[in-house]
């Protein structure tokens, strides 16, 4: 399945509006439990219509399966790392 430009401007548009809404009801309204909600509700709805429209839209975008032991083992210790 070919993406368009139009969908592509729709995709920037989506981050650069997450990235707004991050400010907007984390730091000034301190929605935080609601903002975090809702974008993982919303991306992750969009990356499943995604996937069942494209099979390898994953693939396309740098999600695979190679390497991912080495990468979670070597990962793993920063995970549990805070401050």
């Amino acid at each position: 399945m070919m993406v368009t430009d139009k969908q592509r401007w729709l995709e920037i548009t989506a981050v650069l509006v997450t990235g707004l809404m991050k400010f907007v009801l984390m730091d000034w309204l301190n929605f935080r439990a609601f903002y975090i909600a809702a974008a993982c509700i919303f991306w992750s709805v969009y990356i499943y219509k995604r996937y069942r429209a494209n099979k390898f839209v994953l693939q396309q975008w740098g999600f695979r399966k190679n390497n991912f032991r080495q990468s979670f083992l070597f990962l793993l210790p920063f995970a549990f790392c805070r401050k």
